[in-house]
């Protein structure tokens, strides 16, 4: 074991471990981050706070977090549920939500007369997240859908069983025989029944619902409070391995 590998859990002590040993241990400091900027006792909430933002310049690439949360989803899949770590069927969607003033990459989403940005998100059956994507408001949803499914391909350990993306109206069009052809993947449509009215839970669709309603229930996701895209991305991954974690826990 490393040593710093774990968090000491008396009070008084410090609990922070070095940042040149973040910095080459990525996925301590993720956990690091996760407990931190979600778990922190309000009266540690002062130091937790200037902690973490000594390690932003870690979390702003979000490079590294994109790969260590779909890899912990696996990990739940397989402990937690009993299934295959790679999902052969994922679900689509998007969230456009408000942004603080100062932040880049704003758009109108006139939709859903949001001024904000855009979470393009895949999840799987179980609604854990495998890949999400910040953009500006005013980006389609079929536009962000191919930087979204662009990224996924680069992880092939995690896509090497998928088949089938289930998605709403907003993604019909071209996009379906472009997902087809670039990756070989069918994008399925789920429509609304003929002739409903009011609400109603439509079949897969629900599913990527509720991760979003689990990210929104974290204060630091309401709305979208950072400067870069890329961060916004980070802070999602995190809010997803704090869940994913508490869900291991269980086992």
């Amino acid at each position: 074991m490393v040593e710093n590998s774990t968090i000491p859990a008396s009070r008084g002590q410090d609990r922070s471990p070095s940042r040149t040993w973040l910095a080459s241990h990525s996925e301590w400091h993720f956990l690091y981050l996760a407990k931190w900027l979600f778990l922190a006792h309000a009266s540690e909430r002062p130091a937790a706070l200037a902690n973490c933002l000594s390690l932003l310049p870690f979390v702003a690439k979000g490079r590294s977090l994109g790969e260590t949360e779909p890899s912990l989803a696996c990990k739940v899949r397989r402990q937690r549920h009993k299934k295959k770590p790679q999902p052969s069927a994922t679900i689509m969607d998007s969230q456009s939500v408000k942004t603080s003033e100062g932040g880049s990459d704003c758009g109108f989403d006139a939709g859903k007369k949001v001024t904000g940005r855009k979470r393009h998100a895949l999840v799987d059956t179980l609604g854990l997240l495998m890949r999400v994507v910040v953009t500006a408001g005013d980006v389609q949803d079929r536009d962000g859908a191919k930087l979204l499914l662009e990224g996924l391909a680069e992880q092939e350990e995690l896509i090497k069983r998928l088949e089938l993306i289930w998605a709403d109206g907003g993604y019909r069009g071209t996009l379906i025989a472009w997902v087809e052809e670039t990756f070989g993947w069918k994008l399925e449509i789920v429509e609304k029944p003929e002739g409903q009215i009011g609400f109603q839970v439509l079949p897969r669709r629900w599913v990527v619902e509720r991760t979003f309603a689990w990210l929104v229930r974290q204060r630091r996701l309401a709305r979208d409070y950072e400067r870069l895209p890329e961060t916004s991305e980070s802070f999602i991954y995190i809010a997803m391995i704090r869940l994913m974690l508490r869900n291991l826990a269980k086992t």
